[in-house]
């Protein structure tokens, strides 16, 4: 990634509304939030980036609109937006929340289906185990695809470590409804942070037979998709090193997914090197212009 496409695109942001151009400025930002989201500077990132997307979000907000290209600007910006910090999008998304949890029986329509995963994955990340708890009960009850979906990523987007660790235990419990073959889509929402994906590859390991039992022929398959994105967030020798000591001690019976392994590996060698020719000078950068996003 040349890190220069995603500050230059940040400094035009404001008067963006097309598509590609947005949906190219979250797949560089968010190759940078991964990358940096650790150090103590990470805060004048968020700053630029909120500010930046001020005016944007001002327009999608009120846009009424159901044509394709104003819905899909809004499922991109509205998440960004709450993510780094706007006041007013945190509001809105716990006014919905609070309503979809007040809905009893009827919470799978209380939510315009094209904002449920919005409202639903912030509500978690700012609420209490007790809004988790519910949100995994209705996991366990509702029929409609959308909002089964909507809850199993929801559910991942809290920052409470020992949610994570319930969410990862809860996935291997035979009670639980949510089926094998959407197990997939709930590793993947956890290993999209670095903390879930941390976390994941720690549970793996000190659950290894356990998990083993339960996945039974598709074991090789499901560790894949626990540890596919681990690399995505790393960028540290001591998290290669995590990663190839897994290899190393589970190589005998990671099947196919051994391959996969290595590419990750790869892919965090390259992260090093990101790191070190060009971390520096993007924080560097963020600090200068946080103030000038205003």
């Amino acid at each position: 990634l040349d890190y220069n496409i995603a500050l230059e695109i940040t400094r035009n942001l404001a008067g963006e509304n097309e598509l590609v151009v947005i949906k190219t400025f979250q797949k560089n930002i968010e190759f940078l939030e991964h990358m940096i989201s650790e150090d103590e500077r990470y805060d004048s990132f968020k700053t630029y980036i909120r500010n930046g997307l001020n005016d944007l979000y001002n327009q999608v907000i009120n846009d009424e609109s159901t044509e394709f290209i104003p819905v899909q600007l809004k499922t991109i910006v509205l998440p960004g937006a709450c993510a780094y910090g706007n006041q007013d999008c945190l509001e809105r998304a716990k006014a919905s929340f609070e309503e979809w949890k007040a809905a009893g029986d009827e919470y799978e329509t209380a939510i315009d289906a094209n904002l449920k995963s919005w409202v639903l994955c912030s509500g978690i990340q700012s609420g209490t185990p007790e809004d988790w708890d519910l949100a995994w009960d209705r996991l366990q009850h509702t029929s409609q695809i959308l909002e089964r979906d909507s809850i199993i990523s929801a559910l991942a987007c809290t920052q409470d470590p020992n949610l994570l660790n319930k969410y990862l235990q809860l996935s291997i419990d035979p009670d639980s409804s949510v089926r094998n073959q959407n197990k997939r889509y709930l590793y993947y929402a956890i290993g999209s942070s670095k903390l879930g994906s941390k976390l994941m590859l720690d549970w793996l390991e000190t659950n290894w037979e356990t998990i083993k039992e339960f996945y039974g022929d598709n074991f090789v398959y499901t560790v894949n998709n626990m540890v596919a994105l681990f690399p995505e967030t790393a960028n540290t020798q001591e998290e290669f090193d995590r990663m190839n000591n897994f290899y190393t001690a589970h190589k005998g019976e990671l099947g196919s997914s051994g391959e996969g392994i290595l590419q990750g590996l790869d892919k965090i060698s390259a992260n090093i090197k990101w790191r070190e020719y060009f971390y520096e000078k993007v924080l560097e950068w963020f600090v200068e212009n946080a103030d000038e996003s205003n």
